[in-house]
């Protein structure tokens, strides 16, 4: 097999595994908001953002560092397999020591308390499960990889289906979260140790030397969570957990657009890292600036216009009074498009320390503004927060991808899906109250590709786009 198809097929399979899965949490959450109230739904979205602010710590970077040294040489595998989990064993450890004695002396209740705890060991099992992932993906393994990651997300929607219906608290669905990380984990672990048999052995200077090598790594994923999940975290401290229910209804219908953008960077990934053709990258890039900026801009269009309708269809009137929440996170969803195109462009041009200086900025930023907005504010503060520094951080990305000699044309990208986005949001302003919004949606979407359509805004890249499409991944 070619290294173009086998990289087209364990993306396929990644990519088909990734909305399965995210599409499954997507209702699983639906139900949950529902069933539990805001009150109940903010419980768990605290429970499970809490211990994604120490999640870095159980994993050191070592889990995307030993599937790099792997592709490198098999042969790295059975001294590395096991020294990796070692070490993750110890932070794992420490990190759940650290957060039951943090919760212990707090003000939560003790099913909160108890929900934090469970929560913990599930992203220490899932810690596991993507450093084992990483290494499936690398040695042509991906399927396997895929379809443990959908038997999880099936035992967390069947276990959680049947514990809302009997009317249990929000504290069973955490324990259905831990049910199927541990299952995910032993099928990942299991398939590695019965096609590779590597030997327990353990060595202190391959640790120390993954951890140093590693250092970078983790400090990327520690201030990306960071100041993505540390919103949550401070409004469930200065507003309740209301609140958190309520943003976090918001929040999940912006992250479910944002499935799009994820799947595109698996899909580019490879043109950014062969280095062999800059002028290549430098084309694939501007081409995936332009379609995801086109496609960001009129889904941030659509939920900023149909905010209330969304949030009353999806979860109830109840969550109506985040609308305006929604509006403004609507703005994070359209430079969030963009990000990860940026980040991935640094991350393989082996720029990673200019994606941390930019994560740190952003990361102490956020903080200082949510401490203060939050408090003033509310929710409607953090989605303030959360859309500027998702701006910001844009900027300080394409910018630093501008230095490398990476063209940033935003402004002239912007102009024809900007007056095609605003005719399209007119028309939904229009007919939302006369079109039921299962014809609306796709009748705007129609509205708006004929827009971009006639005003010629992909001519010039149509020969390259089929280039990329056709022969570099169909071929």
């Amino acid at each position: 097999m070619s290294v173009v198809r086998n990289i087209a097929r364990k993306t396929t399979l990644l990519i088909v595994g990734e909305i399965i899965s995210k599409a499954l949490l997507f209702f699983i959450g639906i139900a949950a908001a529902r069933m539990l109230g805001t009150a109940g739904f903010g419980h768990y979205s605290f429970a499970l953002a809490l211990p994604l602010l120490f999640y870095a710590f159980t994993d050191m970077g070592l889990a995307v560092l030993a599937a790099r040294e792997i592709a490198r040489n098999r042969e790295e595998l059975p001294s590395l397999f096991w020294n990796v989990c070692l070490v993750k064993f110890i932070f794992s450890f420490l990190v759940l020591a650290v957060i039951i004695g943090v919760m212990s002396y707090s003000h939560y209740p003790l099913e909160i308390v108890y929900a934090v705890v469970l929560a913990s060991i599930y992203c220490i099992l899932d810690s596991y499960s993507w450093f084992f992932r990483n290494i499936l993906v690398t040695v042509d393994l991906a399927g396997i990889e895929s379809v443990s990651m959908v038997i999880e997300k099936l035992i967390i929607s069947g276990m959680g289906i049947v514990f809302l219906l009997q009317g249990k608290s929000f504290l069973y669905l955490l324990i259905a979260y831990v049910v199927a990380g541990l299952v995910r984990a032993l099928i990942n672990s299991s398939t590695i140790l019965w096609f590779f048999h590597p030997p327990v052995a353990f060595s202190k200077a391959i640790m120390w030397s993954m951890l140093h090598k590693g250092f970078p790594l983790f400090l990327f994923y520690f201030f990306g969570l960071f100041y993505v999940k540390i919103d949550v975290t401070l409004l469930s401290y200065l507003r309740g957990d209301a609140d958190v229910g309520i943003y976090s209804a918001a929040s999940t219908i912006v992250a479910l657009f944002a499935i799009l953008p994820s799947v595109y960077a698996l899909v580019i990934l490879p043109i950014f890292s062969q280095h062999e053709s800059a002028e290549k990258a430098k084309k694939a890039y501007m081409l995936s600036t332009k379609f995801l900026l086109a496609t960001g801009i009129i889904l941030a269009a659509m939920v900023i216009v149909l905010s209330k309708t969304i949030l009353s269809v999806v979860y109830g009137a109840a969550y109506a009074m985040a609308a305006l929440v929604l509006s403004v996170l609507g703005i994070k969803l359209f430079f969030q498009y963009l990000t990860y195109l940026t980040s991935l462009a640094l991350i393989a041009m082996n720029k990673e320390y200019k994606l941390i200086r930019g994560l740190v900025m952003v990361g102490i930023l956020t903080l200082v503004l949510d401490w203060f907005l939050i408090a003033s504010t509310g929710m409607l503060g953090a989605a303030m927060v959360a859309g500027l520094v998702e701006l910001l951080f844009y900027f300080y990305s394409a910018r630093m991808l501008a230095n490398d000699g990476y063209p940033h044309h935003f402004f002239p990208l912007l102009k024809i899906p900007l007056l095609a986005s605003i005719a399209t949001a007119l028309l939904i302003y229009l007919l939302q109250s006369h079109v039921p919004l299962i014809i609306l949606i796709p009748l705007a979407i129609m509205f708006y590709s004929c827009g971009i359509f006639f005003s010629k805004y992909f001519n010039s890249e149509i020969p390259f786009f089929k280039e990329l499409a056709i022969h570099r991944f169909f071929r």
